[in-house]
Formats: structure tokens, sequence, C-alpha cells
């Protein structure tokens, strides 16, 4: 998790930010999940519950078609 660009941990996480009336930054980040990104003014302690959406799995690579095998007609 970052606030205002800088690390503060694994999400999930506690931030000991203050509630100064000023807005921050508030970016989420999670394997497997898209990144969520939240800007707002803290008035107060509480909880942020960022929804995290699940990035689809991809699929299995098909890899690169083989060439066709050369003609044998003379």
């Amino acid at each position: 998790m970052l606030v205002d660009n800088e690390r503060v941990g694994h999400t999930p996480t506690y931030w000991e930010g203050l509630a100064d009336g000023k807005p921050h930054d508030f970016v989420f980040i999670l394997p497997g999940y898209a990144v969520a990104r939240y800007r707002f003014v803290p008035i107060q302690d509480g909880h942020v519950h960022p929804r995290l959406e699940r990035l689809a799995k991809e699929e299995p690579d098909a890899g690169v078609a083989k060439a066709p095998a050369p003609s044998r007609r003379r």
C-alpha cells in the first residue's frame, strides 16, 4: 500500500496518519488484483475498505504456430 507515493506496507495494512484536513492519495496493490486508487481527506480515524477487483486468469500461451512443411512436389 502507498500513501502519498510512500510505501506504508503490504495490503492489507495500517496507516498511522493524521486527520490533517489535507487530501491524501491511497494506492492499494495486491497480486492478482487490479490496482485501487483513492484520493480523499481523512477527517477522523477509521477504516478504508477498498474495492479490489480480481484480474482475469491469463489464458495459456498458445505459442508460435509451426511453419508448414515444405512441399515435396518437383
